[in-house]
């Protein structure tokens, strides 16, 4: 150390081209072992090197002293922790003479590669799976590096304009994040980050990943809408619902989703990410780690239930069901279509039915509707008799009188399609054929596919054809929207019977039909 002062004292007159910051990475450097020697072979002149030069001086010193592999993988190693952040291609150029020597890189050599690589000949991804199986473990802090460069990106790829992660970038990140011993190392910012792209890129199988961090709630808060079924069940599934029942939008779709299980399905955009995100998958298993999987969470029906019923109690206990009539209307429809409950309807429509005085026809209708539907999925009429003392005594919206046909038109084809029939015909010449702006059709739009549906339940599509055909002649329709709608049950019914499901299809088709009354 003494020596090492003299040789500073006497250097001081030379060190007007070198900067501070390079100066301090030398005063390192020289302390290290075997740099006494090489500063000495270099004639004490090490300090008025730029570091490229410096670099390149001390690899010919190596070669000229003849340092055996082990003593000469320690000074290239040594070169790589200070000198990289000056200038990167010292650290490929050492990084090759160590792989000559057969000698691997120090985490300190690879950190420093990977916190200043520009990634332009190669990705700080690659770098780290190019090193990674020659440590016995990865330590926290290489991992939180390369985390970094993955959502912050390589300065190359900000340069090329690129502005968001990929789907590839973030099944990367999910790796690195099941991998931290510290979690608390991760910064916020960085979880924030990652949970941002995957709402954007619909990257769904990754989100329980990032949501054991904890993100920070507000993202979430303007994205309520935005969220598909999986992403709004994940969520709840990782915050205290005390947190969730103070947003309203959120709540509404939680009950839609747990209460109707069958919603909690990839959206149309999620499959092409789970394709991504699979391939991506067996990339890191070949690479990196062959056991790594994500921890997908598969979605269990009998736990979802258990969950909506969770839901409805504390909802009760804060009184945010019965006072908010949405959500009751949802909920009822959940009970009588969903799981064709009566006895759950009726506890929940004599809790509630007298907070809404303004409802009664609705709210009657809903009793109405849950009778006809049992009708129509036991087969038992008496369901259908009982279902005629819940008829509304008044029709003050016109849409409350359109739906009760409709909803006969579809029950009585249970039993009598003669009688859906002749529901259509008694009612059809007095039905608007102009659509309301808050209506999915105008009357006779709605009337009209209510009984094709009717005939198609009843597996006669050559009749429900001829209907649709007959009431497009007669410009029954409102538009070329209200024949698309109808199209898409026909369409539905003939896939139907290509994969042999159609009894499952009409099932499933009427019931979506009667949900969205």
């Amino acid at each position: 150390m003494l020596r090492f002062q003299r040789y500073f004292s006497a250097s001081r007159n030379l060190l007007k081209t070198v900067s501070k910051h390079e100066l301090e990475s030398y005063t390192s450097l020289l302390k290290q072992p075997y740099f006494h020697r090489i500063s000495n072979h270099l004639n004490n002149k090490a300090q008025e090197l730029e570091p490229y030069e410096l670099s390149d001086e001390v690899t010919k010193a190596v070669r000229e002293l003849k340092f055996n592999d082990q003593e000469a993988s320690i000074v290239h190693n040594k070169l790589i922790e200070e000198l990289t952040k000056h200038n990167f291609g010292i650290a490929t150029i050492q990084s090759k003479i160590l792989k000559e020597l057969k000698q691997e890189l120090t985490l300190d050599a690879l950190l420093q590669i990977i916190k200043y690589n520009p990634g332009r000949i190669k990705s700080s991804w690659n770098l780290f799976i190019d090193n990674v199986k020659e440590l016995k473990e990865v330590p926290d802090e290489l991992l939180l590096e390369v985390l970094r460069k993955l959502v912050n990106f390589d300065s190359a790829d900000v340069k090329d304009g690129k502005k968001a992660m990929t789907v590839n970038d973030i099944t990367n990140a999910s790796y690195i994040l099941s991998k931290f011993q510290d979690r608390k190392l991760v910064d916020q910012g960085l979880i924030d980050k990652i949970t941002r792209y995957i709402l954007e890129t619909d990257a769904t199988d990754c989100l329980p990943t990032v949501l054991s961090y904890t993100p920070s709630f507000a993202i979430f808060e303007t994205k309520f809408a935005e969220l598909t079924p999986l992403q709004t069940y994940y969520i709840f599934n990782f915050y205290p619902f005390e947190i969730l029942r103070s947003f309203k939008e959120y709540v509404y779709n939680l009950v839609m989703f747990t209460g109707r299980p069958s919603l909690l399905k990839r959206t149309e955009e999620e499959p092409h990410t789970e394709k991504s995100i699979k391939e991506q998958i067996e990339v890191i298993k070949k690479t990196v780690d062959e056991n790594w999987d994500l921890q997908i969470h598969p979605v269990d029906n009998a736990i979802v239930e258990k969950n909506f019923f969770r839901i409805l109690e504390d909802l009760k206990s804060g009184q945010k069901l019965e006072n908010d009539f949405p959500l009751v209307k949802m909920v009822l429809r959940i009970f009588s279509l969903t799981r064709s409950n009566i006895e759950e309807f009726m506890d929940l429509y004599i809790r509630c039915s007298s907070n809404f005085p303004a409802k009664q026809d609705e709210l009657v209708f809903e009793a109405y509707l849950a009778y006809c539907f049992k009708a129509f999925k036991t087969g038992d009429a008496s369901f259908l008799q009982a279902a005629q003392n819940w008829l509304p005594k008044t029709y003050e919206q016109p849409s409350l009188k359109v739906n009760v046909l409709r909803v006969s038109i579809i029950t009585e084809a249970k039993f009598n399609i003669e009688k859906s029939l002749q529901i259509f015909n008694d009612n059809i010449q007095d039905a608007s054929k102009v659509k309301e702006e808050s209506e999915r059709g105008s009357q006779a739009d709605l009337i009209t596919e209510s009984l094709i549906l009717a005939y198609l339940y009843k597996q006669d599509i050559d009749f429900a054809r001829m209907l649709l055909e007959k009431a497009m002649g007669e410009k029954l329709f409102s538009g070329k929207t209200a024949v698309r709608n109808i199209k898409k049950h026909l369409a539905g019914y003939g896939e139907a019977v290509e994969n042999k499901t159609l009894t499952e299809y009409l099932d499933n088709d009427v019931c979506e039909y009667l949900q969205n009354l």
